[in-house]
């Protein structure tokens, strides 16, 4: 049985992947995954294209069950010498709009939330764009710009000091 899911890279990166080789363990199935963002992976279930959706909405598509997943807790963080480089007195408006934002891709906006969070205001800072979660991770590991990552993903990196938050601020999805 062919199975057409779609779900989110940090989701394939962190918890999905054990959970699809369980099932896949368990039932004749060749799982077919479509990475697509979470606030447009429901698309592709409304389309016909994919069976289930791992998706940011909160609402049932007519025809689907709905089942709760829990969320994931991204924290934005950069290296500390990042951030004695382009933040040197904060994460502030100016600081922000000049600093590099590391992005998934043109349709992630966790980071752009954020940033208009504790500017106060929108900013457009130059953007470095890296489409693959762990990939995301280590550019940001490497001084490339700051960003939003999964708790699951940059624990480790937060407590041997790679990397440190720049605020209490967190988004859940």
């Amino acid at each position: 049985v062919h199975l057409p899911v779609a779900t989110n890279a940090d989701s394939l990166a962190t918890w999905l992947l054990p959970v699809l080789a369980r099932f896949h363990r368990e039932h004749a199935v060749a799982v077919e995954v479509f990475r697509d963002d979470e606030t447009r992976s429901s698309t592709l279930l409304r389309t016909g294209d994919v069976l289930a959706a791992v998706t940011s909405e909160p609402l049932a598509i007519r025809g689907c069950a709905l089942q709760s997943l829990g969320t994931m807790r991204y924290l934005p963080v950069a290296t500390p010498e990042f951030i004695d480089t382009w933040l040197p007195d904060g994460p502030d408006a100016d600081a922000l709009a000049r600093a590099p934002m590391v992005q998934f891709d043109r349709n992630d906006h966790i980071q752009r939330n954020i940033s208009a969070a504790l500017a106060g205001r929108p900013v457009d800072p130059p953007a470095v764009y890296i489409p693959a979660s762990t990939e995301y991770h280590r550019a940001i590991e490497s001084g490339m710009g700051w960003g939003a990552v999964p708790l699951a993903q940059v624990t480790d990196a937060v407590q041997v000091g790679r990397v440190v938050t720049l605020t209490d601020l967190y988004v859940d999805v």
